[in-house]
């Protein structure tokens, strides 16, 4: 489908499927059974359509009255006038009796309102996962034509006969009083319904039996109540230009706001995260898909609805739309939700809860809305509201037109060199001295020994190291607590701070390059893979490097993967739509949200159910989830690469490695027992929750598991690279530090709450594991107070002199340790916004001593 199509189709069928989907997936959630849901579906997209089949039959009855009463006159006309003359003559007629040729389409307005709606049904139930197998009373499988009967071995699709019969029924007792070619239309196009639904899915066929089961009834009902089929149309009020003008401009308001504005905001916060390695499409175009959506969906398909309405609906419609405008507003600029941090999946990291408080300011700012809507549509003049909410439009559009510049900006620094991967790999030899320093992003320290106790042959691959778990991060997040792993002590969230004059992204960058320039000063061969936030940049600006003769540095960040292309490529539209659908949920009330959201599903049809080959990973529990988690694969395949990617030499040369990898960060549930990656998860009845050792880390909570599985896999596969170290002689010459950024807020019984914010220990916890040259022996646990800015100096140890920060001259040494330590909490973690000279203002506490006793701590306010 070209794009144009593809515009045009969001703005007429999409809104109606979208639709069609939520009330499906509601219904069945709740009746767990596509038939009845099917049904259901049916009698409720009939409900809703009633009001707007009510105005088209009135349309017809009043279109086929005026061709009545002119119809002698016309023939009269056209038997006594030939040529121009007869035109000009009907021409003039028509205009005295305020008829137009166009009213002819009339009498095909109901076939008109079908189209779409018959096209959004066909779409949405053709594809449907529900359908897969799924039966109901003698129909064996709904994704397949029903084959109800067999004569002679032929198969015959009872369902559409039994749709065209019903069909043919209520247009028998809606034309009763009709003209020969009404009825001639009506069985016409039953049978063209009949020719295009034959050998589809059953599913879809009985929807629209049941829509003309329930049309058959409603024209019954009708019949029987007396209302005449030739009585003349109730009279309706013209609608004035000023009041369409009023409904248009808030329909655009909310098109902007869901479709545009919210959208853009979310992807200018990293749109990089937002890019599809494998189409490499601009994200602006999903922003743009998102606001053809809402345009359909609030100004055409509320416009139809509204155009059809009578006098008093019209008042009621103004008066909605008006309480929409006022309650999408406060709602998406006064959030009283915390929803912490998205994926690019559009899903929450944490599970986010609505408290009571929450749903009470819900319902009050709904009150308000509506109260407020009634006196502006009361006593305020149409084109008042028109023109402020034009100018609410104008504002929308340009903050948005900000946000897609910044989008464009930092896709088209991504697209250059994109696929230029160049030589992957690194060299490690065996009679040289090897450092390696790995960056497990978000590899929480007090974690590890349970994972150790979890799967024992992680201590026969950890050989030689300790493991150090009274460590401290300077911050909660990469950009305040890597700095410091990079280049120590001078560092640190606070004297970064004191730099006062320098861009944060400049001293971001100068820490990044310590450890490589002092090697490759000392003679080492440096290779830096995924050096993290470098240039500020989601993927990391590697020419920071350049300038520095003998260090390599390059990206495997988004490079490989282990899902198949399809599942990538398969996933553009359902991020569109459900972009629409996040737009949405920010902008309706509190007590909406959860039922907006579907843990992540946006209640979308291709999200739901056994249906795994999707790109993002909805988690039902803490034991059961499904589809794949992309950010997870490409972090986790990196690490599986590692054997593939070292070279070991027999040469005497020294070499420093430092990697950054995300397998850790990206929480997700794995396939017990061995922490496969896997499109659907089931460890229903394997325990690992019950077991004893475990209690302390609340694993029933399916984000501490998810945590604990990618933590897991982790290790895993780093045991298997350091097997392969062993194998090929270049161990015991190696020394290895694998030591994380920070930690996560995890809520376990040996987290201490650091008040009187929201966070604990574990947020500032990280891992560290340090394996010296020639350490052998099982892997040690050292209490001894760390944190992760003494990397630099773990890795320089003994091999260069009197090591010194090469920018600022200063002695690399853990002397800053000693002592009181000062940590920085914030949740402004976004290097987007977060880029000045010094951090956003947030929250100190100063540490002194064991990182898990209360008494450490001590709150010092907010700088």
């Amino acid at each position: 489908m070209s794009e144009f199509l593809s515009f045009v189709y969001d703005l007429l069928i999409r809104p109606l499927e979208i639709v069609f989907e939520v009330l499906f997936v509601v219904i069945n959630r709740y009746l767990q059974n596509p038939g009845v849901a099917i049904i259901f579906l049916s009698l409720a997209v009939t409900l809703l359509t009633l009001p707007l089949y009510k105005r088209a039959d009135e349309i017809q009855r009043e279109g086929r009255r005026k061709e009545k009463e002119l119809e002698p006159e016309i023939k009269r006309i056209k038997k006594a006038f030939s040529g121009d003359e007869r035109f000009f003559i009907l021409q003039t007629f028509y205009r005295q009796n305020d008829y137009s040729a166009f009213n002819v389409f009339k009498g095909s307005v109901s076939l008109f309102l079908q189209i779409p709606f018959f096209i959004a049904a066909y779409q949405m139930l053709s594809n449907l996962p529900a359908l897969e197998g799924a039966s109901f009373g003698p129909i064996k499988d709904f994704s397949q034509p029903d084959g109800l009967i067999s004569i002679g071995g032929v198969a015959i699709n009872l369902l559409p006969i039994l749709m065209t019969v019903v069909n043919l029924l209520s247009s028998a007792v809606y034309a009763k009083d009709m003209n020969r070619r009404d009825k001639i239309q009506m069985v016409v196009v039953a049978l063209v319904f009949l020719v295009l639904l034959y050998n589809c899915k059953s599913g879809l066929v009985l929807y629209w039996t049941m829509n003309n089961v329930f049309s058959l009834i409603k024209n019954i009902l009708g019949l029987i109540s007396g209302k005449s089929k030739t009585k003349d149309a109730s009279p309706k009020e013209k609608i004035k230009p000023s009041e369409i003008s009023f409904f248009v401009s808030e329909g655009f308001y909310l098109s902007f706001l869901t479709g545009l504005l919210i959208p853009s905001i979310l992807i200018d916060s990293s749109p990089s995260e937002f890019i599809n390695i494998h189409t490499i499409i601009n994200p602006v175009m999903y922003i743009l898909h998102a606001l053809f959506i809402s345009i359909g969906f609030y100004v055409i398909w509320f416009g139809v609805f509204y155009l059809f309405a009578g006098t008093r609906g019209r008042k009621i419609f103004r008066i909605a739309m008006t309480a929409f405008v006022l309650l999408a507003t406060a709602d998406y600029i006064f959030p009283n939700i915390d929803f912490g941090q998205i994926t690019s999946q559009l899903q929450f990291e944490e599970i986010f809860s609505v408290t009571t408080k929450s749903i009470l300011i819900g319902v009050a700012i709904v009150l308000a809305a509506a109260v407020l809507a009634f006196v502006i549509v009361k006593f305020v003049k149409p084109g008042g509201v028109t023109t402020v909410a034009w100018v609410f439009c104008v504002v929308a559009v340009a903050f948005s037109a900000k946000y897609i510049v910044d989008i464009n900006k930092e896709y088209d620094e991504y697209t250059v060199g994109v696929n230029d991967v160049g030589d992957l790999g690194w060299t490690l030899s065996k009679n040289g001295q090897n450092v390696v320093v790995l960056m497990l992003d978000r590899a929480t320290g007090f974690m590890f020994p349970y994972l150790m106790e979890d799967i024992p042959e992680l201590k026969e691959a950890f050989t030689g190291f300790t493991y150090y778990p009274n460590t401290l991060s300077y911050g909660i997040f990469t950009n305040f607590g890597s700095p410091a792993l990079y280049g120590g002590y001078e560092y640190t969230v606070e004297e970064l701070n004191k730099r006062s004059s320098e861009l944060l992204v400049d001293k971001h960058n100068e820490a990044l390059k310590v450890m490589p320039v002092v090697f490759v000063e000392g003679g080492f061969n440096v290779t830096v893979v995924n050096p993290k936030y470098a240039g500020y940049k989601w993927i990391p600006d590697c020419s920071i490097y350049d300038e520095y003769e003998g260090i390599t540095a390059y990206n495997l960040k988004g490079r490989l993967t282990s899902i198949g292309e399809q599942v990538y490529l398969e996933s553009d539209e359902d991020f569109e739509r459900n972009l629409f659908a996040y737009g949405v949920m920010r902008s309706y009330p509190s007590f909406l949200t959860q039922f907006l959201y579907d843990e992540g599903r946006y209640n979308n049809c291709n999200l739901q159910g056994d249906k795994s080959e999707i790109l993002g990973q909805v988690i039902e529990d803490y034991n059961t989830a499904y589809g794949y988690k992309s950010t997870f694969d490409q972090a986790y395949t990196e690490l599986d690469s590692y054997p593939e990617f070292t070279t070991v030499t027999d040469d005497d040369s020294n070499n420093f490695l430092f990697i950054a990898n995300d397998t850790a960060h990206e929480h997700t549930l794995l396939q017990l027992p061995d922490f496969e990656f896997s499109s659907k998860v089931d460890n229903t009845g394997l325990g690992m929750e019950d077991k004893e050792s475990f209690s302390d880390l609340n694993l029933s909570d399916s984000y501490i598991m998810a945590h604990y599985h990618a933590y897991a896999a982790a290790l895993k596969k780093i045991a298997e690279w350091l097997d392969y170290l062993k194998e090929n002689d270049c161990y015991d010459n190696t020394r290895i530090i694998i030591v994380a950024d920070h930690g996560r807020y995890l809520e376990t019984s040996n987290a201490y709450h650091v008040p009187p914010k929201y966070a604990n220990t574990n947020c500032f916890n990280p891992l560290l594991l340090v394996k010296d040259f020639d350490s052998d022996g099982e892997y040690e646990t050292d209490t001894t107070f760390m944190t992760n800015a003494d990397t630099p100096t773990l890795a320089l140890d003994g091999l260069i002199d009197n090591p010194t920060n090469p920018f600022t001259g200063n002695a690399i040494n853990s002397d800053e340790k000693e002592g009181e330590q000062h940590v920085f909490y914030s949740m402004h973690w976004k290097t987007s916004e977060n880029n000045g000279t010094t951090f956003i203002p947030g929250d100190w506490y100063a540490v002194n001593g064991d990182v898990y006793l209360p008494t450490s701590w001590m709150y010092l306010g907010t700088w």
